[in-house]
């Protein structure tokens, strides 16, 4: 009998959780926000696997603790509290100096430097019947919606701040970012389902090409979210 009742919870939490693609509604908001920003005349942005680690983590721990903030009192990585939205980019991406060589130096070439231009952070909370939940598009719209009504989320999202142009107009600054969305799923009494929805969006720009070194990170990353917590 008890084997049967972890067989029928398994299978209800599968149900569930099948019925959301996080995956799916991140592209589809990737694709919304990119049409907010032509509204206003803003660089296309660009997926990035630089923003995508920061904002998995950071998504990862609102759903893991039920939290709708910016700051992580209680992550550890090594020696580094990863409290701040900048500071998990930075933990994540590799730190760059400016270095210019001897002319004569032919082992050094330019590369792109990335820029942290900002986080933001949604969350919605629905109930339905079971089974009924809404598409992933419309998820993903009312996601982007929440960042549309709110003024500071819509200036970090869509508006074109940072858009170097060249001397006949043309914007040359590279944009990207990356939306995660987390959520979970609480079957109710009434056979109804809550289910709470978290997403993430940390975007970054590009202003040219630069001769760099790296700094060496104290703690390397691991592609495990739960063991960061």
């Amino acid at each position: 009998m008890k084997n049967l009742i972890l067989i029928l919870m398994i299978t209800t939490s599968l149900n569930l959780m099948s019925q959301i693609n996080c995956d799916s509604i991140s592209k589809y908001m990737f694709e919304l926000h990119n049409v907010e920003r032509t509204k206003l005349n803003s660089n296309k942005r660009y997926l990035s696997l630089n923003c995508k680690k920061a904002a998995e983590l950071h998504a990862t721990y609102l759903e893991k603790y039920t939290l709708v903030t910016h700051t992580q009192n209680t992550i550890t990585c090594g020696d580094k509290v990863l409290e701040r939205p900048l500071e998990r980019y930075n933990f994540f991406n590799k730190e760059y100096y400016l270095y210019y060589p001897d002319p004569k130096d032919t082992y050094h070439e330019k590369t792109f430097v990335w820029c942290y231009d900002g986080e933001i952070i949604t969350y919605v909370k629905m109930t339905f019947d079971k089974n009924k939940i809404m598409s992933n598009k419309e998820i993903s719209k009312m996601l982007i919606n929440n960042f549309v009504e709110s003024k500071g989320h819509y200036v970090i999202m869509a508006w074109s701040s940072g858009d170097q142009k060249d001397s006949l107009g043309n914007k040359t600054s590279i944009k990207k970012g990356y939306f995660s969305v987390k959520y979970n799923a609480t079957e109710n009494y009434n056979g109804t389902v809550t289910y709470q929805i978290y997403a993430v969006g940390v975007f970054e720009t590009s202003f040219g090409m630069y001769y760099l070194k790296s700094k060496k990170l104290d703690v390397q990353y691991k592609e495990d979210y739960n063991k960061m917590f």
